[in-house]
């Protein structure tokens, strides 16, 4: 099973063999900036986990609208499911802790070859489909490594690859996350991707921008409609659209939303926690923990547990590994603060800001064996 919707998310448990295509929308329950809540890809290849009350939903034939979290009362001291932990491992106590330098991971947008090109082509027709392209030489040069990955192995190997990419490579990784998602990257769209969207747009923007058009991308849109809604298109008025809602920004943007997909790639350091006895060890910090009885932590499955608190700092740790860990901070009803980690072995801690105004955290992850998990944390003053 791909997809599991839990309390506050939706879990998508997907591979490079198995894709999720998922059809999202901002949509946020609460009034938080939209400018704050980035647009998901149609495509995962990686596992991921999509707050419900920041995303509207179709999947499946199934529309999710977004909801408000789900958060359980403090007097209600036994959920139908799940545990509860009332305070930190470590109360008001002074400890010292090892630090773990890490991988970091970032993620990005990127087009994958396999998503668009006729899967009925040879590497040879595939190379004289970029021939015509109206790349410049060094972009055509991308592409070509970009079909000799895609013909050389299997989904799992191009994704190492293209994530190798993003790590060695920044311009290469430059031209996969933009400069792939224009108009001229439509020839190779295979399918009835053009005609659907010339379909539903306003022949008169058409014929405005007819003669923007290269040559190619043109050809690809007269090919995509029958010749007397061509002709309707060509005798129709001209009409200049409003800013950004030009045929080529538009179909940009629908080239983004139906082929991107995430990936993710080793991105500098991070550091992880470990209890340590050895003061003499150099990378060794005193934390001084605050008294957490008044914190209330509630979890779905024993995959992690609240640790602690400093004075600015939440500590949590893991207890199996994972490969992606969200944290969805509620600063007010009108603002939010997110914070994500991926591949984090068990028994390590990471640690997160602590807003001591803030309203209540909700989380969720991924395991390494594929198993979502919930959480949440509340605090209240006596």
């Amino acid at each position: 099973m791909i997809h599991k919707e839990g309390k506050n998310y939706h879990f998508f448990f997907a591979t490079p063999n198995s894709v999720a295509r998922i059809q999202s929308l901002s949509e946020p329950f609460y009034n938080f900036p939209k400018s704050k809540i980035p647009e998901l890809p149609s495509l995962h290849s990686e596992p991921i986990l999509i707050p419900k009350f920041l995303y509207s939903l179709h999947w499946n034939r199934t529309r999710f609208p977004s909801v408000s979290i789900d958060t359980f009362d403090y007097n209600h001291p036994k959920p139908e499911t799940g545990e509860i932990q009332i305070g930190g491992m470590i109360h008001q106590e002074s400890i010292h802790l090892t630090k773990t330098k890490r991988t970091k991971y970032g993620q990005n947008k990127y087009l994958s070859l396999r998503d668009i090109v006729n899967p009925n082509f040879s590497e040879e027709e595939v190379n004289e489909k970029i021939e015509m392209l109206y790349f410049d030489k060094k972009s055509k040069n991308f592409l070509f490594r970009l079909v000799r990955i895609l013909y050389s192995g299997t989904p799992e190997e191009e994704y190492k690859i293209v994530s190798n990419l993003f790590t060695h490579e920044s311009e290469f990784a430059k031209f996969l996350s933009n400069s792939m998602f224009t108009a001229e990257i439509i020839p190779l769209i295979h399918g009835p991707f053009v005609q659907s969207f010339i379909s539903s747009f306003d022949e008169r923007i058409v014929k405005f921008e007819l003669p923007k058009l290269s040559k190619p991308v043109r050809e690809v849109l007269q090919k995509s409609v029958s010749k007397n809604k061509f002709q309707m298109i060509q005798n129709s008025p001209a009409l200049e659209p409003k800013e950004g809602e030009g045929l080529i920004e538009t179909m940009e943007t629908e080239v983004y939303r139906r082929f991107s997909r995430n990936i993710y790639f080793e991105e500098g350091n991070m550091f992880t926690y470990k209890v340590s006895s050895d003061e003499e060890n150099p990378d060794s910090v005193r934390t001084n923990f605050e008294n957490a009885d008044k914190f209330r932590f509630w979890r779905s499955d024993p995959y992690i547990e609240f640790y602690g608190c400093s004075k600015t700092k939440l500590f949590f740790q893991t207890k199996e590994w994972i490969d992606v860990l969200r944290f969805d901070w509620f600063l007010s009803r009108k603002d939010f603060e997110s914070y994500e980690f991926h591949r984090l072995p068990p028994y390590h801690l990471i640690e997160i800001p602590f807003f001591t105004t803030g309203l209540a955290i909700v989380g969720g992850g991924i395991t390494k064996e594929r198993r979502g998990f919930e959480f949440t944390l509340q605090w209240f003053d006596y």
